[in-house]
């Protein structure tokens, strides 16, 4: 969820907290503790986290995955940077942006009655 047009600052706390829960998160789902994300990971993932395993997975699969060199199968896999990639597929399918110049602080006039 984005922030209202007026707040212009996020502390780096809130940052630090959602990083680091993010990578509980990838640890947590990285069943063979290699720090990559199998497709059958990114699905428990999403069926815990979300409930539901959205029905283009596969395709994001196809676009942030990379081939498993571990997999014998050749499957896909996904490190950090990719599952965060995938959360944003996941979260904002049609790629929606947010308009960040409506969130720059805008000035507070007050005039003076003389």
């Amino acid at each position: 969820m984005y922030p209202p047009p007026h707040m212009t600052h996020v502390s780096s706390s809130s940052y630090d907290t959602c990083i680091l829960l993010l990578h509980r998160y990838y640890v947590k789902y990285s069943k063979q503790s290699n720090f990559r994300l199998s497709h059958e990971d990114i699905s428990l993932f999403n069926t815990e986290v979300f409930g539901v395993i959205p029905d283009n997975l596969d395709d994001i699969m196809l676009k942030v995955g990379t081939p498993s060199r571990s997999a014998q199968n050749g499957g896909l896999c996904i490190d950090i940077i990719r599952f965060m990639k995938l959360l944003y597929f996941i979260t904002c399918p049609e790629g929606v942006k947010r308009d960040l110049i409506s969130c720059q602080k805008r000035p507070n006039v007050v005039s003076k009655e003389t």
